[in-house]
């Protein structure tokens, strides 16, 4: 416990290392893992709907992971923390570019196509 804090960290920035990353796995559960599958078991929802509901859903939450991940490594510049935080944090933001850079566009190219009737699903 000793490299994650430090006698020069603030409040805030030892709090936010603590707490960001539970928010953010909370988040990817809870989004990812238990409502999108759900969304498409709900009477009278259809794949466009769903679809459409879905991009807005993982719009809005992508958004807030820009935010968890700029405070986050904030927090990580601010203090001392040991180089296996340090190296994970960093490792958890090129997974988060990757993912908002590569696989959403190409997702939304999936789901333009499904809505516009050309892909079946």
């Amino acid at each position: 416990m000793a490299n994650v804090f430090s006698s020069q960290d603030t409040r805030f920035s030892a709090g936010a290392r603590l707490v960001l990353p539970a928010i953010w796995l909370g988040l990817i559960i809870g989004i990812s893992l238990i409502e999108a599958p759900l969304k498409f078991t709900a009477p009278g929802i259809t794949i466009p709907l769903g679809l459409g509901i879905g991009r807005l859903v993982f719009t809005a939450m992508n958004w807030v992971e820009i935010v968890i991940a700029v405070v986050l490594l904030w927090s990580v510049f601010k203090s001392a923390v040991g180089n296996g935080y340090r190296q994970l944090t960093y490792a958890v933001v090129v997974v988060l570019i990757a993912k908002v850079a590569v696989i959403r566009p190409l997702l939304n190219q999936r789901t333009d196509a499904v809505l516009a009737g050309t892909d079946d699903g």
